[in-house]
């Protein structure tokens, strides 16, 4: 897929004016909508010839939106050129269930914008009358006739026109990380950890809790080696495969005060995933202070000592519905899918195991390295307590921990003026009002002033857009 992209681009470059850009559409791993890195083609490799990425993103809307598929895909899109991109293809009134409630095609499209596409484009412009995609539907309806959607469209393209140059190629810079490895995606698929977790899974289940507590990520190839020193945090979501090269910048950063956040079955493998045959992790024992030489399924299995929870020092080992759930759904509480029986070395346990016969072993763990620390989680437990140690980390950083947490989301970057535009983006039916805590900035789409202080009121599926004087 790679030779062939570059064998099209070099036919289409024959052609093209020195003012002219080459793009195409890049989507992702497809769970009827946009969810993980894409499983079959290498996008940092194959995007190198085009100008500009260019993606297409699908997402539930209505009650299922939440923003998280944009933010996402939109660390992936601005990862693999280093660069701003397009969105070449984005849902409408889209396919069955996902009618937009009034105001979340505005919503949506700003969205984009905050994690910094520079366009917004639809499929499609009309909805059409035959094929497999007849009910996938665009702007106007079959009946061709202006609708609802058109008519939040135009306010959309209005609004582009009158302050576009103020918000496209938005400069982002996060301070948190996520290295993914589309080798460990195969090699998890290939040796799969269980049914129901594959490595996307578990790439999300730290992205969307990075992001429901308001921490912009970006995404980083295991090529990107050079550039791990820029981040306060790196996180290496189910690295199975890991070259002794990597392993040791993995090492070099933390031993020169990075924060080094993995999971199990980080280091497992070798690039054509042939298992080391040494201690686990392969390479990072002294980083994190332990190993390990056995795992099993997560069955009846909690959390217990939990040093980094405030308020309980037990996780419940009842039967997991949902480890996704809200916190207050005490069934998403313990450990699900898999866990590795952690032996500590130098490393402090964070969290020990809450069961009969494997309560001796820990569950996760801290290690100091060098100037750094590197945390490990060897197991899947549910979104609240992940929460929970992602704030404990994060609080013993230098990592802004914002106020304001999801269903309001904060998206920053500076546009070509320098000056910092902050979005503030409500995926809730329920207004919310909250405190704006800067520089005297200007509210765009208002032209309303703002002083350090003052309150902000979003309405629900609302956004307000901030730029610095």
């Amino acid at each position: 897929m790679t030779d062939f992209l570059a064998l099209q681009c070099a036919i289409v470059q024959e052609y093209a004016r020195p003012d002219q850009f080459i793009t195409q559409n890049f989507d992702y791993e497809w769970r009827n909508y946009s969810f993980g890195l894409q499983p079959e083609v290498d996008q940092w490799e194959a995007a190198k010839p085009l100008t500009v990425a260019g993606f297409d993103i699908y997402h539930p809307s209505a009650q299922d939106l939440t923003g998280k598929e944009i933010s996402f895909g939109g660390a992936i899109a601005r990862s693999v050129k280093k660069d701003n991109y397009f969105i070449l293809e984005t849902e409408a009134q889209g396919n069955h269930g996902w009618l937009h409630y009034p105001g979340q095609l505005r919503l949506q499209a700003f969205s984009h914008l905050a994690s910094g596409s520079n366009s917004v484009m639809y499929w499609h412009w009309h909805s059409i009358h035959n094929a497999i995609e007849s009910y996938w539907k665009g702007i106007l309806s079959h009946n061709l006739k202006e609708n609802a959607t058109y008519r939040e469209a135009c306010t959309i393209g209005a609004d582009f026109a009158k302050y576009g140059d103020r918000l496209k190629n938005l400069r982002k810079k996060a301070d948190v990380a996520f290295l993914l490895s589309n080798e460990s995606l195969t090699g998890l698929k290939w040796f799969a950890i269980h049914p129901d977790l594959n490595y996307n899974d578990i790439v999300r289940w730290l992205y969307d809790a990075f992001y429901e507590l308001n921490i912009e990520c970006d995404i980083l190839s295991v090529n990107d080696v050079d550039l791990f020193s820029q981040y306060k945090i790196l996180v290496t979501p189910a690295l199975y495969s890991a070259s002794d090269s990597l392993v040791g910048h993995l090492k070099h950063y933390t031993e020169n005060g990075g924060i080094l956040l993995s999971t199990f079955k980080t280091a497992f493998s070798d690039p054509v995933l042939k298992i080391y045959p040494d201690d686990q992790p392969h390479g990072l024992t002294d980083v994190f202070g332990m190993t390990y030489d056995q795992f099993t399924d997560g069955v009846k299995v909690g959390l217990k000592n939990c040093i980094f929870q405030n308020s309980t020092n037990s996780v419940k080992n009842t039967a997991l519905s949902d480890p996704s759930a809200d916190s207050t759904d005490l069934s998403a509480e313990g450990i699900r899918y898999w866990m590795e029986l952690l032996t500590p070395t130098t490393a402090q346990t964070l969290a020990d195991y809450d069961h009969p016969h494997w309560g001796s072993y820990a569950a996760v763990t801290e290690n100091h390295y060098g100037a750094g620390t590197a945390v490990y989680l060897g197991c899947y437990f549910d979104k609240a307590t992940l929460k929970d140690l992602l704030t404990y980390i994060v609080t013993k950083s230098d990592v802004a921990l914002p106020e304001v947490q999801y269903p309001v989301i904060i998206k920053r970057g500076t546009n070509e003026y320098g000056k910092e535009i902050t979005y503030y983006l409500n995926y809730s039916d329920d207004s919310a009002t909250i405190t704006w805590h800067g520089r005297d900035s200007v509210m765009l789409l208002q032209d309303q002033p703002l002083r350090d202080g003052d309150p902000i009121t979003i309405d629900g599926w609302g956004f307000v857009i901030i730029e610095e004087i």
